[in-house]
């Protein structure tokens, strides 16, 4: 409301409340399936937002430090939209500096002049293959750019009625995400491409948002017209389109948790498992290490030497080259990223139970879980422990002890 001081909105508020479910450029939803750092940043920068267009410069530059210590991306790029407004009526130049100083804990430990130079060809290409929806514009398909360009005529629609500072920050937001995001795919600076300028298109959606209540709201007789109800229309179909999920804080019910509960009553917490790279919630759940998962490449565009051995580790798991070429296309967000796990999986599923054995014992594993089907085969001559569904956890046998060597008679 601060945002859209105008009573007559309130029968569209629901509308601008559903609108930023729908995913973006970059990839990242507003509403996600559980409490990331981004939705617990976005109330702090909203409200950075209205402390500016009051003027309060000193407490908005102060939140938006605060956001950046809780999710840089998204506090850095609202950082450069209100450098834009605040600069034309700056007063004291110091003033950013109050958000640098807030920010200090997280600048300090970001090693940042060591993330300048350019990412090698094989680490790029890892990016390239598991973060296409936040990273890799090249990839992404008409369908997206055609659904970004939609919200960006709306945010400019509705921004032609807001204040000057408003669109202030939309400009420099815009900006960023433009600039920061070509510099990063053409140059593959790491700390240009940590901080996912693309993002920034899920403010464009929220701004969108705003902007079509704004149009709305404007009707001079209070009612929409047919065309903008079929504006309205289309926006709940598309928010309703790119947000098919629950909201899960506690995780999912059903055969992955019960083989979770069972994990933590039967296995130390230092053992490790050999889990199906698609069973993603198996680590927080059972708070049990596994070898690896195709979610955890999620955090390869941060180190070059983890990019390497999580990809080492996929090819083992699949028994494949997971990352040969050509890679699945990026029509919607996330779809390489899910075609390439899915083959990761179903490579997975097909290794011989010895050679799955064998990497649990080279691996130092103390269970193993796969999916089986109605008879459950042995794993490394083991019978299953446990079953829950289609899921099965195996111990994995000792290692035989290498026989004591002969003394060489000489």
């Amino acid at each position: 409301r601060t945002l859209m001081p105008d009573s007559r909105l309130s029968p569209w508020l629901a509308l601008a409340l559903l609108a930023p479910a729908q995913l973006a450029l970059g990839g990242a939803p507003t509403l996600d399936v559980l409490l990331v750092p981004r939705g617990v940043a976005l109330p702090i920068e909203l409200l950075a937002v209205a402390l500016a267009l009051d003027r309060r410069w000193l407490g908005a530059w102060a939140l938006i430090g605060l956001a950046v210590d809780l999710h840089a991306p998204s506090g850095v790029a609202m950082g450069v939209g209100l450098a834009v407004a605040w600069w034309p009526e700056r007063r004291r130049w110091w003033t950013p500096g109050i958000g640098a100083l807030v920010a200090l804990p997280v600048l300090l430990r970001s090693a940042v002049v060591g993330r300048l130079a350019p990412m090698d060809e094989a680490w790029w290409a890892l990016a390239q293959a598991r973060l296409a929806h936040h990273v890799d514009p090249s990839a992404w398909g008409a369908p997206l750019w055609v659904g970004a360009g939609l919200w960006l005529l709306l945010a400019v629609l509705g921004l032609r009625a807001a204040p000057p500072t408003l669109r202030r920050i939309g400009a420099g937001l815009l900006g960023w995400m433009l600039f920061a995001g070509a510099a990063g795919f053409v140059l593959r600076i790491p700390l240009l491409v940590n901080l996912e300028p693309w993002q920034v298109g899920r403010f464009v959606v929220i701004g969108g948002a705003l902007g079509l209540a704004t149009m709305i709201a404007g009707q001079r007789d209070g009612r929409p017209t047919a065309g903008l109800i079929a504006v309205a229309a289309l926006v709940a179909l598309l928010a309703a389109a790119g947000a098919p999920f629950r909201w899960t804080p506690a995780g999912p019910d059903g055969d992955d948790r019960a083989l979770a509960d069972w994990s933590r009553a039967h296995a130390d917490p230092a053992d490790l498992f050999v889990v199906p790279p698609d069973l993603i919630w198996f680590r927080p759940l059972a708070r049990r290490p596994v070898f690896g998962t195709f979610q955890d490449g999620g955090e390869l565009q941060f180190d070059a030497a983890l990019a390497t051995e999580w990809a080492i580790r996929m090819k083992a798991l699949c028994g494949c080259e997971p990352f040969a070429p050509p890679l699945p296309p990026e029509n919607t967000p996330g779809a390489r990223r899910r075609a390439l796990q899915a083959r990761v999986a179903d490579g997975y599923h097909a290794l011989p139970p010895e050679a799955l054995a064998a990497l649990a014992r080279d691996a130092g594993a103390r269970w193993i879980v796969r999916r089986v089907g109605a008879i459950p085969p042995r794993v490394g001559g083991q019978q299953a422990a446990a079953r829950f569904g289609s899921l099965a956890v195996y111990p994995v046998a000792e290692l035989i002890a290498d026989p004591v060597a002969e003394p060489d008679p000489r």
